[in-house]
């Protein structure tokens, strides 16, 4: 017989609801400036409050049976066209639950989805398929607040510094190593 545990009172057999997304972050280089830039969707839809969220990474909800890279790389194509085989975690950000909206809490893996020049990101197209994203944009490191709702621009910062700092967390799935790293 399986008893809640004693440190957190939660059952395992009925532990509660959490949202489990992937963002990813792919950088923009401009060789003529000194800090990175970051690509950004643009979505046409509202949050749980029926608010706007404002600019946010590439990404969404995990699918029920998807490693959190493939829910990552599926994300990244569907809202941008980019194809990339994501091996990296950058960061985790834990999100509390709300109880005004009674969206339950969650955990954002933001991952990394490379480099592209800026001549390229400024090329691309929204798929015809994206249908909840009216734009695709190169946002400015520094003018993320401009774009984003703080606690988002606060999660891009910190996942910018980690990726230039070389400071990544290996996915594994059951202690095996999830993808192999891409060239």
């Amino acid at each position: 017989m399986s008893t809640p545990h004693a440190d957190s009172g939660t059952d395992p057999r009925t532990p509660p609801p959490r949202r489990v997304s992937a963002v990813v972050l792919v950088v923009v280089e401009d060789k003529d400036k000194m800090v990175t830039d970051v690509l950004m969707i643009d979505p046409d839809y509202t949050d749980p409050r029926g608010e706007y969220p404002g600019w946010l990474l590439p990404g969404g909800a995990q699918g029920a049976d998807e490693r959190i890279l493939e829910a990552a790389e599926r994300k990244l194509e569907a809202e941008t066209g980019l194809v990339r085989k994501i091996t990296k975690i950058i960061a985790i950000d834990e999100i509390p639950e709300n109880p005004e909206t009674g969206v339950p809490a969650g955990v954002n893996y933001v991952c990394d989805g490379g480099t592209r020049s800026l001549e390229d990101a400024e090329a691309l197209r929204l798929p015809a398929a994206s249908e909840r994203i009216k734009g695709v944009k190169v946002v400015p490191f520094y003018d993320l607040g401009d774009y984003a709702k703080p606690y988002q621009a606060r999660r891009i910062r910190a996942a910018v510094v980690n990726r230039c700092a070389g400071r990544y967390l290996t996915p594994l799935i059951k202690g095996e190593p999830a993808a192999e790293p891409a060239d």
